[in-house]
């Protein structure tokens, strides 16, 4: 396990490995070197669970089902496309039972990627502005590599993203948010000195500025959302004048960056609009919807709606996670992913305070499964989800604490 923790304390440099490895044009093996690593964690980690509560027993159903639903249907192309899901969906999966049998701080995670994603927040940031032409052919390729020459106007308007050294903004803005979640938990609940609370809050700007421009509805909304509960519920009653005025001086960046181009002001419009009319939820469901039997008990077959489904000129069910659980796994498979989330949900408010940054992720992650299918690939990072349920499960239980007792220190 020691191997594991130090790959998955570093998980950060592993994607800029990818990223640089990706930019050459070769096809970088980094990820899924990882994501094996996580299913080996996960298989040697499961024998170790001495007992269960209603997460484990909701999420074990989950795998078992999982299982029985890749035997008993098939479709076209089944095994390219199992491949690919057990990979980027089943093999993250597993991290649930790494983190439910041992000591590794999600704080401890997110706190060493300060140096990693620092570099790529300020490249980012840099490319976006500086717009070098090897960066925006870089964007162009990728959106017509995924859309092809006839493009919709919401289409074209995301080479207005900021990516980084990625393909995708999705990689920025999803490690952005979860670094700036550890930023908040910590200048609200940790007692730090004034060095380290001046590059903080140096860093949170910073964040808030990446967020903005990387321009994920989702992301910007958990920001906010952790925010409020670092003010409502942080121990530091000085920083919660800070917090007022960050409130209003992100409020003014926002303005600012909305407002600094006619082109950029149109473009945020479109998106405000993709979610507020009645038009714009039409077309997101039927985008989204595809080929999807919404009335199938079992599901179309699991990993059949992934990103790999585009390979094929099929239908990806990639912008909503509910969506997804429904398509592949059915009905059955729906109920226990919201029971899971459900449960999960009660441990975490109800034990929030051994909670507090783990409780910030996981209500980040529940809004953003309407709008991204968070759990099939791998720029939103889905082991990190997996692993904050893990740890959902283990400090809500108290059997678990009297097995591992340096967890309930931890969290205590």
């Amino acid at each position: 396990m020691k191997i594991w923790q130090f790959f998955f304390c570093n998980f950060m440099w592993l994607y800029i490995l990818h990223a640089i490895v990706h930019l050459t044009g070769a096809y970088a093996f980094v990820l899924t070197f990882f994501m094996l690593l996580c299913f080996l964690g996960g298989v040697f980690s499961f024998p170790r669970l001495r007992c269960y509560n209603s997460l484990d027993l909701l999420v074990l159903a989950f795998v078992i089902y999982i299982f029985l639903n890749t035997i008993a249907i098939d479709y076209p192309n089944h095994l390219e496309f199992l491949i690919f899901a057990f990979f980027f969906q089943f093999c993250p999966l597993l991290c649930y039972f790494i983190a439910r049998t041992n000591d590794l701080e999600l704080e401890t995670i997110f706190k060493k990627m300060m140096v990693p994603i620092t570099i790529i927040m300020v490249l980012g940031l840099y490319f976006h502005l500086a717009q070098p032409e090897w960066y925006s052919a870089a964007k162009w390729a990728v959106l017509y590599d995924r859309y092809g020459a006839y493009m919709t106007e919401d289409q074209i308007q995301e080479h207005m993203r900021l990516t980084s050294i990625f393909n995708s903004s999705y990689y920025v803005a999803y490690a952005t948010f979860f670094y700036s979640a550890y930023l908040l938990y910590a200048l609200t609940f940790k007692e730090l000195n004034k060095g380290t609370k001046f590059l903080y809050m140096s860093l949170l700007l910073l964040s808030v500025v990446v967020l903005l421009f990387a321009n994920h509805r989702s992301t910007i909304l958990g920001f906010l959302i952790t925010y409020l509960y670092c003010f409502l519920k942080g121990k530091n009653k000085v920083m919660r004048s800070y917090m007022i005025f960050g409130a209003l001086l992100i409020a003014a960046i926002t303005v600012v960056i909305i407002f600094s181009s006619e082109e950029y002001l149109h473009y945020i419009t479109m998106r405000f609009e993709g979610v507020t009319t009645e038009e714009g939820f039409e077309g997101r469901f039927e985008h989204t919807r595809g080929e999807q039997d919404i009335l199938s008990v079992f599901g179309g077959g699991y990993g059949r709606y992934s990103i790999r489904a585009r390979e094929y000129g099929g239908w990806s069910l990639i912008d909503s996670q509910y969506q997804n659980v429904l398509g592949e796994l059915g009905i059955v498979g729906l109920i226990l992913f919201i029971l899971i989330l459900f449960v999960a949900s009660y441990k975490g408010v109800h034990y929030n305070k051994r909670l507090r940054l783990e409780l910030c992720v996981f209500l980040f992650f529940v809004p953003a499964f309407l709008g991204a299918s968070a759990l099939t690939i791998d720029s939103e990072y889905s082991f990190i989800f997996w692993y904050v349920l893990g740890k959902i499960s283990l400090k809500s239980s108290h059997k678990s604490f009297k097995v591992a007792p340096l967890a309930l220190k931890a969290a205590v």
